[in-house]
């Protein structure tokens, strides 16, 4: 475990994001992560178990402290 990241798993609107390396101290909550989706064009999933899926994928490549985590931004 290197650094103070973690990836999440973010539910907005029926669509699943999976943002990885974030920071564990500046960008662990809710109003963070919103600001990051509606910041631009990014690519989500449809199907909440291959957004998991894949972000366990990405924990195997980046070991983050905090692992993977799911919110539900509504």
């Amino acid at each position: 475990m290197e650094n103070n990241g973690f990836i999440v798993v973010a539910q907005y609107r029926k669509k699943y994001y999976v943002f990885s390396n974030l920071n564990y101290d500046k960008q662990f909550n809710v109003d963070a992560i919103q600001k990051i989706i509606l910041s631009g064009i990014h690519i989500f999933i449809t199907e909440r178990g291959r957004a998991l899926c894949y972000a366990h994928d990405l924990q195997k490549i980046i070991k983050c402290k905090h692992g993977v985590l799911e919110l539900d931004i509504g």
